[in-house]
């Protein structure tokens, strides 16, 4: 869940009073102020917050990219160009990799491996390489480029498959085995995370 991801994630410094932020927004969405179930929802997942209305990209961009705003508001961007799916959207999310909260960067590579949308390699590519990344950020990132499933995210993984930082180094590992079960070199791979349908996704990911 949302909230237990939250407040247990080892970010760290100045990204725990947003986790608490976070864990507020949760509380809100989940509790008696939600309406409307998942019918927004393309990917079956149990989101934080509802995606945005009636924006553009670029409105939907600034939108997530503003840290002045409250957090749900942010969310609300990211999920709503997570749910329009196509290359604008995604490379739109992908500058939110820039921001400064490792827990919101973190996030936004969980969104860009439920789409699975090829145009957002180079970025994550980015992050992964990104030296003094947060080990988090570099697994998310790791994770989504296995769920893309293109030859080239495998190249880029295999080179981080012995890094120094365990989790980055293991979430390689997982994200080869998502590419060889992708590419039917396995009978099954079992991540502990049910496969759901996305507009760009043979099988998708669940949100946290």
């Amino acid at each position: 869940m949302m909230v237990m991801t939250v407040l247990s994630s080892p970010l760290g410094g100045r990204d725990v009073p947003v986790g608490c932020q976070a864990a507020g927004v949760a509380d809100f969405w989940w509790g008696p102020e939600r309406r409307g179930g998942h019918r927004w929802n393309l990917y079956c997942s149990v989101d934080p917050a509802p995606p945005a209305q009636r924006k553009t990209v670029p409105e939907l961009r600034t939108q997530l990219l503003d840290e002045r705003l409250q957090l749900f508001e942010c969310y609300r961007a990211m999920f709503a160009l997570r749910n329009l799916g196509n290359k604008e959207a995604v490379l739109a999310l992908g500058d939110g990799l820039q921001c400064s909260s490792a827990l919101f960067r973190h996030e936004i590579g969980y969104v860009l491996g439920q789409i699975q949308h090829p145009a957002i390699i180079p970025q994550l590519q980015a992050a992964l390489e990104l030296e003094g990344e947060n080990a988090m950020v570099r697994h998310e990132c790791a994770e989504a480029m296995g769920a893309i499933g293109k030859e080239e995210c495998m190249k880029i993984l295999e080179r981080y498959r012995k890094d120094a930082e365990r989790g980055v180094k293991e979430s390689c590992e997982v994200a080869l085995d998502m590419l060889e079960d992708e590419n039917g070199t396995r009978f099954q791979y079992a991540d502990g995370r049910p496969r759901l349908q996305g507009p760009n996704s043979k099988h998708g990911h669940w949100t946290l």
